[in-house]
């Protein structure tokens, strides 16, 4: 009985600290080392004894700007932790040991982490936060489940939120057209052709470029509907393609290859 309610009362007590020092943190009333800025549709945490950004402190803007952008509502409060430290990102994030990533949206889409690979490398935390909210967005219009799933159709989920930060964190255009006039995308855009690991520097942009493609061929309306339908039902992805655009996934990527191989682009 003893040993019973002594771990009883010790999962009590770890449950607990995973509020203020743990993967609770965000739902935490309590934040311990962290400083506090209360924004209209956000509360921004970042270490104390630190400088914030100042993107941060214009994240309602960057919210507002994902609203257009995606063509959906902020319909949640956003909490987002600069973490200082890749112990403290491990501390609230357990489940992630890599040094690569440089934020992170949980699937509830109302909570963001960033990594210290941005200060470490010296990259824009704009371009990083809109991408975040580019995920956050449609998260927030999905179930649980649906986020999950949405988050493996990479070429729509990471290419629209790429698209949304503009980023120029990975290769050049430049530098896209070069090797795309040298070597196929569609195995970075089509999960059925892959083999072997992606060079994600090449990918991320591959992805925007294929979104703005369809944007600008088939219209932002169209292209809207395809992303909600797939949002809500993420395993059919392929078939509401060719649904959607009236062409087959591969056609279309033969065809966007032509476009970066084109000495008009």
């Amino acid at each position: 009985m003893k040993i019973r309610r002594g771990l009883f009362f010790g999962g009590v007590l770890v449950f607990l600290l995973g509020f203020p020092y743990g993967p609770l943190f965000p739902w935490s009333p309590w934040k311990p080392g962290y400083e506090h800025l209360a924004l209209g549709k956000a509360d921004i945490y970042w270490p104390k004894g630190t400088v914030l950004p100042e993107a941060y402190r214009q994240f309602d803007d960057l919210i507002a700007q994902t609203e257009r952008f995606e063509q959906l509502d902020c319909v949640k409060r956003i909490t987002v932790v600069e973490c200082g430290s890749w112990s403290e990102f491990r501390r609230l994030m357990p489940h992630m040991s890599s040094r690569s990533v440089g934020a992170v949206t949980l699937a509830t889409g109302a909570q963001i982490y960033v990594t210290p690979k941005l200060n470490e490398r010296k990259l824009d935390h704009r371009e990083f936060l809109l991408h975040e909210l580019g995920h956050a967005l449609v998260n927030q219009h999905q179930s649980l489940y649906n986020a999950f799933r949405f988050a493996q159709v990479e070429w729509l989920a990471e290419g629209i939120s790429v698209a949304n930060g503009r980023q120029q964190s990975y290769l050049s255009l430049g530098e896209v057209l070069s090797r795309a006039a040298r070597e196929p995308v569609g195995p970075v855009i089509d999960p059925e052709l892959r083999r072997g690991v992606l060079d994600m520097r090449f990918a991320y942009p591959v992805w925007r470029y294929f979104n703005e493609y369809l944007m600008t061929r088939y219209g932002r309306d169209a292209y809207q509907r395809y992303l909600l339908s797939v949002a809500s039902d993420p395993a059919a992805w392929r078939s509401k393609f060719e649904t959607s655009f009236g062409r087959p996934f591969a056609d279309e990527i033969d065809a966007f290859q032509e476009t970066l191989r084109s000495p008009e682009r």
